[in-house]
């Protein structure tokens, strides 16, 4: 991201750079590291919004979506809508030409099995509940910039 901003980018740019390493990482709850659902399905969300403008695009509830952050831009940029979720934002990634991939792209053995112990404990959310091993499930990725 700051590589970017040096070359004259946008700070929503740098932003989508950046959030993208780290929706490509599976150590991140993000994108190939999200967790797992209720229904243990991977769902992603994403938001970016625009400080001067105030502009903004969400997804959430989103399945095979490469890189979630990449369609919150087209949202934002695309879209007279600000959220799009589930099936609707799949179709509408599919519509600008992201990049889908298959759900065992996004699996992590280590996120699945966090996801059964959470249902074996009967816990409902997983997002705020430490593990018996000491194990704890933190929030989502974000990124800020500032451009010239």
């Amino acid at each position: 991201g700051k590589s970017l901003l040096l070359e004259g980018a946008s700070a929503i740019e740098a932003t989508e750079a950046a959030v993208q390493i780290l929706e490509d990482s599976i150590l991140f709850n993000a994108g190939r590291g999200a967790v797992y659902a209720n229904s243990g399905e991977q769902e992603m969300d994403a938001a970016l919004m625009c400080g001067k403008t105030l502009e903004a695009g969400s997804i959430c509830g989103v399945q095979q979506v490469r890189y979630p952050i990449s369609l919150a831009r087209k949202v934002l940029a695309h879209s007279e809508h600000v959220l799009l979720s589930g099936a609707g934002a799949l179709a509408f990634a599919k519509e600008q030409g992201l990049s889908i991939e298959d759900k065992a792209f996004f699996h992590s053995e280590y996120r699945y099995q966090q996801f059964l112990k959470a249902r074996e404990l009967g816990e409902v959310r997983i997002e705020h509940h430490p593990f018996p091993d000491g194990d704890e499930k933190f929030g989502t990725v974000g990124a800020v910039a500032c451009d010239a």
